[in-house]
């Protein structure tokens, strides 16, 4: 089998880890077009959980090859098929990604109010540097008055 082409592949799907979840597994199924009425999510799902060990949560790059070798049995092709579809795929899709629209309050400055209409806030230019400067430290009456 081709092991080193679909190596790529796999690690490309499980980000550089040596092993692979049933997400990404059915994922992976999905993305490369080996579902079909033959092979569909369920029996990808129920292939996986067949193949890893009892208790685990991940399959092995070697326990993968297997399961390639049964998609092939279960669909009438080669491995040699399924392990080309797999390569023709090269790694994950996004699948119906937000695209970004213009929003009329943020992208038109004509619609701008307040502080950010003349410029925004600034950083660069303080007028003060401590409370010192604010606080009023006039003498002042029992009510709080100025004593002027």
């Amino acid at each position: 089998m081709a092991s080193a082409n679909v190596w790529d592949t796999y690690v490309a799907f499980t980000g550089g880890f040596n092993e692979m979840d049933s997400r990404t597994f059915v994922k992976l199924c999905r993305d490369s077009g080996l579902l079909d009425k033959k092979f569909s999510q369920t029996d990808a799902d129920l292939l996986f959980v067949k193949s890893k060990g009892k208790g685990l949560r991940w399959v092995t790059f070697e326990q993968f090859q297997q399961m390639l070798s049964v998609i092939a049995e279960r669909r009438g092709v080669t491995v040699e098929a399924i392990v080309s579809k797999i390569n023709a795929c090269g790694g994950p899709k996004l699948n119906n990604p937000t695209i970004a629209r213009p929003v009329r309050f943020y992208d038109d400055r004509s619609t701008y109010t307040g502080t950010w209409k003349h410029g925004g806030p600034s950083v660069k230019e303080q007028k003060y540097s401590d409370l010192s400067e604010l606080c009023n430290r006039a003498p002042a009456t029992t009510r709080g008055t100025n004593q002027a």
